[in-house]
C-alpha cells in the first residue's frame, strides 16, 4: 500500500473522506427504506394481481347474466305492451260510454 507523502494530497483527500464516512452512516437507513418500498410495492402488486382476478370473475359473471337480463327485460317489455294496449281499449271504450 503507497504511503501517501504529499501533504496537499492528503487535505483534499480529507473531505471526500468525511464524506464517505458520513454515506457509510447513511447507507444502512438506505438499504433499510429500499427493503421496506421493496416490501410494500411486493403487497401493492399483490392487491393488483387479486384486483385484476376479480374484475375478470366479476366481468365473466356478468356475461353469464346477459341472457337472464334479455329475457327479463322482454317479458317487462311484453307486460307494459299488454298493459298500455289495456289502457288505450279501456279508455277508448270509456269514451264510448260517455256519449
Amino acid at each position: 500500500m503507497a504511503v501517501i507523502t504529499d501533504l496537499g494530497l492528503f487535505q483534499s483527500l480529507e473531505p471526500r473522506a468525511k464524506e464517505l464516512k458520513a454515506e457509510k452512516l447513511r447507507t444502512p437507513k438506505f438499504d433499510q427504506k429500499v427493503e421496506e418500498t421493496e416490501a410494500k410495492m411486493k403487497e401493492v402488486e399483490q392487491e393488483y394481481d387479486r384486483l385484476q382476478d376479480e374484475v375478470k370473475r366479476l366481468g365473466e359473471e356478468a356475461e353469464t347474466m346477459k341472457p337472464r337480463h334479455l329475457e327479463a327485460k322482454n317479458i317487462w317489455l311484453n307486460k307494459k305492451n299488454v298493459l298500455k294496449r289495456a289502457q288505450v281499449t279501456y279508455f277508448h271504450f270509456a269514451s264510448f260510454s260517455n256519449m
